[in-house]
């Protein structure tokens, strides 16, 4: 039996709409024969969290996953500025050290390096 059209979880662990050609099994096919793959990508965020020091998280995975850091900066004492704390990107800025993000044994922890309060994001895959 084909099934065209998936909605939801498919064979792989991805979620979304899928969508094969005829006579196409959208629940098998790779992505790459697919008419349509629209996966979510709130399914994709595995782990999110803030620190204030430098620390090894664990993550228990069994690949590399993609991490997005950002720092935030008291802007307090830069001149015109009045909004307070914020984020900065890209890091490192030009006034003060970076911060950086290393995948230990292929995706069992995280190690992350800051000098100020970082938010970090821990994605499964790649946004596509």
């Amino acid at each position: 039996m084909s099934r065209r059209i998936v909605v939801g979880p498919r064979g792989n662990g991805d979620v979304g709409l899928f969508i094969a050609p005829p006579g196409g099994d959208a629940m098998t096919y790779p992505d790459s024969l697919l008419t349509l793959n629209v996966t979510s990508k709130v399914s994709q965020l595995l782990l999110m969290g803030r620190i204030t020091s430098s620390q090894t998280i664990p993550l228990g995975l069994s690949r590399s996953p993609y991490v997005f850091i950002t720092s935030q900066f008291d802007f307090s004492g830069v001149t015109g500025h009045t909004a307070g704390p914020g984020p900065f990107r890209p890091s490192p800025p030009p006034f003060g050290t970076h911060s950086s993000a290393t995948i230990n044994s292929n995706g069992a922890s995280m190690t992350l390096s800051v000098a100020y309060p970082t938010t970090y994001q821990v994605y499964s895959q790649a946004f596509t």
